[in-house]
């Protein structure tokens, strides 16, 4: 049975990363399905390949750590604290059928497959209905410098300083023993926004933005739309060529499966 999602304690925390790679989900399952449960049959090798990959799961926070270190208040403050509620059971066979079933060759709006023969359909709309995840504000837009082209008034400069960092703006930090509420915020991040299987300690240029505007706050930014990042994530692991790639949000993958009617009967938790 995979795990449900769990609290984020820091004992799992990025302080110890060898331990939190452990908090992935194995994957390996006697379970085959059949092809008739995919679309053509590049989709069902495409299963194939994959099915012994792990799951990245989403956290929820635990409520000692949240009161000591006001997580669910950082990511309210640009309006994602609902990714912080992702919590309960997720099917593994069918967040795998779904990604071997989605439809396209490149990143769009939105994101279609099939799970047990019926159409699952992925909008900024329906993450905005079903889960208040919104897409205010103007798409995130990362320039090669470590600016924003989709918030003109953040300076990567002002950032790294916030955070005791120095040297190039393009090379990945490691945010050490410090800032230790940055780091619970990035390791939270590294689940249940854009998911990662390891360097949960680590701080790239996107990683920078972020932590910066849920710390500081948005300033005159309208706002970073975050459903569209989760449809960018769910497409970015659907075309990576990489065998070890992981599957992600599979919580709230198997929430949308039951929004559509995909029956869970008979199907492992």
């Amino acid at each position: 049975m995979a795990p449900k999602g769990k609290s984020v304690s820091t004992e799992a925390g990025p302080s110890n990363p060898k331990r939190a790679r452990n908090n992935k989900a194995p994957a390996a399952s006697s379970t085959i399905l059949p092809s008739s449960r995919f679309v053509n049959t590049k989709c069902y090798e495409r299963y194939l390949e994959s099915r012994d990959n792990d799951f990245v799961v989403e956290k929820t926070v635990s409520q000692p750590i949240d009161h000591e270190y006001r997580l669910t208040e950082a990511f309210a403050n640009i309006d994602w604290e609902p990714v912080l509620h992702l919590d309960g059971t997720f099917y593994p066979e069918l967040v795998k059928e779904f990604f071997a079933n989605i439809e396209g060759n490149g990143p769009q709006k939105m994101i279609e497959s099939r799970v047990k023969g019926v159409k699952i359909t992925i909008t900024n709309d329906l993450l905005r209905s079903q889960f208040h995840i919104t897409n205010h504000g103007i798409p995130f837009a990362p320039s090669q410098a470590g600016a924003m082209n989709s918030d003109v008034s953040y300076n990567p400069l002002d950032a790294m300083q916030y955070f005791g960092l120095q040297g190039h703006e393009l090379m990945t930090k490691n945010l050490g023993q410090s800032h230790i509420r940055a780091r619970l915020l990035m390791y939270l991040y590294s689940f249940n926004v854009m998911p990662r299987a390891s360097g949960y300690n680590k701080i790239r240029n996107a990683d920078l933005y972020f932590a910066y505007r849920m710390l500081a706050g948005l300033g005159r930014c309208e706002g970073i739309p975050l459903s569209s990042i989760i449809i960018k994530q769910l497409w970015s692991a659907a075309l990576s060529n990489n065998q070890d790639k992981a599957f992600i949000f599979p919580i709230l993958l198997s929430n949308i499966f039951e929004h559509f009617g995909v029956s869970f009967r008979g199907e492992e938790e």
